[in-house]
C-alpha cells in the first residue's frame, strides 16, 4: 500500500509523513505527555461545566473546583506546573508562581481565570494535542492533526489555504521530476536511435564493398570483425563495449552484436561469416526499432503528466480565485 503523503514547510516539498524521526523511546515520551495534556484539558472541562452549575464565574488552577478533576488523571504537581506555564500560560500555584515567572518570562501572577479563559485554556490543550500527534508516525497514532481550524503536520502549523497551496506544490515538483526524467530520457533514446543508425549505414556500406568484390561473385564474403564492425561502431558516439550491452540486455545470449563485438575484441584477425554479419545487421534494426517503440510509449507518458502538471496548476489557480472572492466578500460584510 502506498505510504501516506503530505508536506514539510521548507521547501515547499512533499514528503511521506512519517513523524519527525523520533527513536521508540522519544516517541512513547511524546505519546505520554500527549495523554496528560489531552487528560488536562478533559479535566478542565468539566470542571468549566461544574463551574457553571455551581454558579462560579472564575476559579484558580490549584483550587478545589478543578482539584476533584485532576484527581482522576494521575497527573502530578510537576506535570502539572509544566503543562500550566507551557500551555496554558498561566502558573498553577501561588508556590510555583515566582520560579515559573523567571523560568517563563511574561507569565501573569497567580489568581483565579474566568470561564472564558479556562475555554480558551482547552483550546491551548486541544491545539497542543494537535500538534504533538502531527509528530508522530500516521501508524502511532500521528500524521496529519486539526484543531480550531489549524491544520498540523510534523508538529507544524498550517491554515488549510497553506495546507492546500503547499501539497500542490510539492505535487508540482514531483510532476516536474517526472517530467524531466522522461524528457531526458526520450532525448537519450533519440541520440541512440540516431548512432544506430550511422553504424547500420556504414555497415550496409561495408557490405556492399565485401560483396562486390568478391571473386567468382557466388562467394560469400567474410567480414574482419575489427575493421568492418568495431570501426563502423567507433565513427560513432556509441561505445563497442556499449552496443554489446545493448545487445546483451537485448537478445541475451543469442546476441550477434555481443557475439561480434568479442571477436573484435579477440583478435584483429577475427573473422565474421556474411550470415551472421547480417544477423548482426538485422539485429541493429530490431533494436533501432525497440528504442523508437519505447519512445514512442514516453510520448504518451509525457503526454500524461503534461495533463496533470495542467490540472494542478489550474487547481491552485482556481483555489486562489475562490480565497481572493471569499476574502473579498468578507471585507465588504465587515
Amino acid at each position: 500500500m502506498q505510504a501516506a503523503t503530505s508536506t514539510m514547510r521548507a521547501g515547499l516539498y512533499a514528503q511521506q509523513i512519517t513523524g519527525i524521526g523520533l527513536n521508540a523511546t522519544d516517541r512513547q515520551t511524546l505519546r505520554d505527555w500527549q495523554d496528560r495534556t489531552e487528560a488536562l484539558a478533559q479535566a478542565i472541562g468539566e470542571s468549566i461545566s461544574g463551574a457553571r452549575l455551581g454558579g462560579l464565574d472564575a476559579f484558580a488552577p490549584d483550587s478545589a473546583t478543578l482539584s476533584a478533576s485532576l484527581q482522576a488523571t494521575g497527573l502530578t504537581s510537576a506535570e502539572l506546573r509544566k503543562l500550566f506555564a507551557e500551555i496554558v500560560g498561566h502558573p498553577y500555584s501561588a508556590a510555583d508562581a515566582a520560579a515559573d515567572q523567571s523560568l517563563y518570562p511574561g507569565l501573569p501572577d497567580h489568581g483565579a481565570l474566568t470561564l472564558a479563559q479556562w475555554s480558551q485554556a482547552v483550546q491551548a490543550l486541544q491545539v497542543e494535542v494537535a500538534r504533538q500527534g502531527s509528530m508522530l508516525p500516521p501508524g502511532e497514532g500521528g500524521g496529519l492533526r486539526h484543531a480550531l481550524g489549524q491544520w498540523y503536520v510534523n508538529g507544524e502549523r498550517y491554515t488549510l489555504a497553506e495546507l492546500f497551496l503547499t501539497v500542490r506544490m510539492g505535487n508540482l515538483t514531483e510532476t516536474d521530476k517526472a517530467l524531466e526524467t522522461d524528457l531526458n530520457t526520450m532525448l537519450a533514446n533519440t541520440n541512440l536511435a540516431r548512432e544506430l543508425l550511422v553504424v547500420l549505414a556504414e555497415m550496409k556500406r561495408l557490405r556492399g564493398q565485401r560483396e562486390a568484390a568478391v571473386v567468382p561473385p557466388a562467394t560469400e564474403p567474410v567480414f574482419n570483425a575489427r575493421t568492418d564492425f568495431q570501426a563502423a561502431v567507433e565513427a560513432t558516439k556509441v561505445t563497442l563495449s556499449e552496443l554489446m550491452d545493448y545487445g546483451s540486455r537485448f537478445k541475451g545470449d543469442s546476441s550477434y552484436l555481443q557475439s561480434s563485438g568479442a571477436s573484435a575484441l579477440a583478435s584483429a584477425t577475427s573473422t565474421i561469416t556474411s550470415a551472421d554479419y547480417g544477423y548482426t545487421m538485422d539485429e541493429l534494426q530490431a533494436l533501432f526499432d525497440s528504442v523508437n517503440a519505447e519512445n514512442q510509449v514516453k510520448r504518451l507518458q509525457v503526454q500524461s503528466v503534461q495533463n496533470a502538471r495542467m490540472a494542478v496548476l489550474e487547481g491552485m489557480s482556481n483555489f486562489m480565485s475562490g480565497q481572493l472572492l471569499t476574502n473579498q466578500t468578507v471585507g465588504r460584510n465587515l
